[in-house]
């Protein structure tokens, strides 16, 4: 009156790729993903890389005087992904220079040439000192980029980004795809071992009762109970 147990397709591959719903499809938690672009007057690119976390964190790298965009891009991430530790790395050029003032600290460079000169005269080495290594000096060149639209910019760095995110799902769900096959196999070797145990029971049971009844046999005749 055994009750036999069917487990091969248990697991449909479409329930397992989507966890019981037909409207999303498994995806690694960690992935890669790059793109870059022209926008706003700079060439923009952005790279994304993810490794498995309970939360969403999300960690933005960008040259300072772009910060201003960080808050757009974290949001840009929310959208597209929930979990894992998430690093953004965006790079911004100027297209054109001429948004860019570069002026010359005038007190702090002359306080770089009189230190050299005195240098030079207190240990009689020689003041080789040339227009190009003097600019060389921390903070002797100062550059000051004119008012930026920052909501443009935001705008432009976060178009950048969503093509990123959009690289970094394809492979995503590229990793998913390997992993449900992994899985699938894995199953399929797990069934096939139930399905031997279920063919295996009934002649196991059987076994075991005429040991048992062999053993009781035995034991009774040696103690002349009838």
């Amino acid at each position: 009156n055994r009750r036999t147990v069917h487990h091969h397709g248990r697991y449909p591959e479409n329930q397992l790729r989507t966890g019981g719903k037909t409207d999303q499809m498994i995806k690694s938690m960690t992935g890669y993903g790059s793109a870059k672009g022209s926008a706003a007057g700079f060439e923009i690119s952005a790279e994304l890389k993810s490794v498995n976390n309970r939360y969403l964190e999300t960690s933005v790298r960008m040259p300072r005087s772009f910060l201003f965009a960080e808050d757009a891009i974290k949001s840009t991430v929310q959208r597209h992904i929930s979990r894992g530790k998430v690093d953004v790395f965006i790079n911004i050029n100027a297209v054109s220079a001429d948004d860019v003032k570069v002026t010359v600290n005038e007190s702090l460079l002359k306080g770089y040439i009189e230190a050299v000169r005195k240098i030079a005269g207190d240990y009689g080495l020689p003041e080789d000192l040339s227009a190009l290594s003097a600019v060389r000096f921390p903070d002797v060149l100062q550059v000051e980029r004119n008012d930026l639209d920052a909501e443009a910019i935001s705008a432009a760095i976060c178009m950048i980004v969503e093509e990123a995110l959009n690289d970094f799902d394809t492979m995503r769900e590229r990793e998913g795809e390997k992993l449900c096959a992994d899985v699938l196999s894995r199953l399929g070797t797990i069934d096939g071992y139930v399905s031997r145990v279920e063919q295996e029971a009934p002649l196991t049971v059987e076994r075991y009762r005429q040991r048992l009844e062999k053993k009781m046999a035995e034991v009774l005749g040696t103690t002349g109970i009838e």
